[in-house]
C-alpha cells in the first residue's frame, strides 16, 4: 500500500497499524471477563485485564 494512503487510513481509523513504525494502536476498553478497564491494542478480540491476564496464567499453570 503507497504511504500516503496508509497513512490516511491510519488517520481515519480505518487501520489500526501505523504506517512507518508498524505499531498497533491503542485504545482504552473494557475487560472482556470482569469490570475493570484498560489499554489494550485495537487489534485485539478479546482484552483481559493484567488481573484476568494473570489468573488464566495461573489456571493454566496448574
Amino acid at each position: 500500500m503507497p504511504r500516503p494512503l496508509a497513512r490516511l487510513m491510519y488517520r481515519l481509523n480505518l487501520t489500526a497499524k501505523h504506517p512507518v513504525t508498524g505499531r498497533v494502536r491503542m485504545e482504552y476498553r473494557n475487560c472482556s471477563r470482569c469490570l475493570g478497564g484498560g489499554w489494550f491494542r485495537k487489534t485485539e478480540k478479546r482484552p483481559l485485564c493484567s488481573w484476568c491476564r494473570a489468573l488464566a496464567k495461573k489456571l493454566e499453570e496448574r
